[in-house]
């Protein structure tokens, strides 16, 4: 169990070695959010607004330690997650794998340098100044995200006190499941008013008003 969520891997005969063990750990370092999340935002569906996310590092080791990756030929994976939270009508959820991008995935940009006067670095000379405004925004440019993200089809079993999401993989690396909602709206009659509490509960908004 990590931060209350349930991990469960299982999986035909023969596609994992006799032995091997499942290792989860929630990713909590900064910078790999903010590039994992970069990578989901690109295949999450528009409109959806998170109201919650967890980012976990699933790994299958075998008995000496390594990681290893499930033998496709043999069967199917599959993984559930078992949450405490409780879909409702505003709620929905999705579970993201994923993976390093492989250099064919990330984009490469030519940086040229300039200096101040618009002199290129490697000794052409240059007076235009749109050419010189467009190198800098292309040095200014942000790097393109080391990861791609996969929305996986989910099989969604609700219980008495937590939601089973499943789903099936390939193959072993990150994975975002997050709770999302779409656009949501309490109007208000003219010169009235109320409790942000009471907007929440009836659009059943999760959370807490503080």
């Amino acid at each position: 169990m990590v931060d209350d969520v349930v991990i469960t891997v299982t999986a035909d005969k023969g596609v994992f070695p006799v032995g091997a063990k499942l290792k989860v750990s929630k990713v909590i370092n900064k910078k790999d959010l903010k590039e994992i999340d970069a990578a989901v935002e690109e295949v999450r569906e528009e409109d959806k607004n998170v109201a919650s996310s967890n980012t976990f590092d699933i790994q299958i080791l075998d008995n000496a330690g390594k990681e290893i990756q499930p033998d496709n030929s043999k069967g199917t994976v599959n993984v559930k997650f078992s949450l405490a939270e409780k879909l409702n009508e505003a709620l929905d959820v999705a579970v993201y794998h994923v993976a390093e991008a492989t250099p064919s995935e990330i984009e490469e940009t030519e940086t040229i340098e300039t200096d101040e006067d618009g002199v290129l670095l490697d000794g052409k000379l240059t007076d235009d100044v749109t050419e010189k405004e467009e190198n800098e925004e292309e040095k200014e440019k942000p790097a393109e995200t080391p990861y791609k993200a996969e929305a996986l089809e989910t099989e969604i079993t609700e219980k008495k006190k937590t939601t089973e999401v499943e789903v099936k993989t390939e193959s072993f690396s990150v994975y975002v499941v997050e709770f999302t909602y779409g656009e949501l709206q309490y109007v208000l009659e003219g010169d009235t008013s109320v409790k942000l509490s009471e907007i929440q509960e009836k659009i059943d908004l999760p959370g807490e008003v503080t």
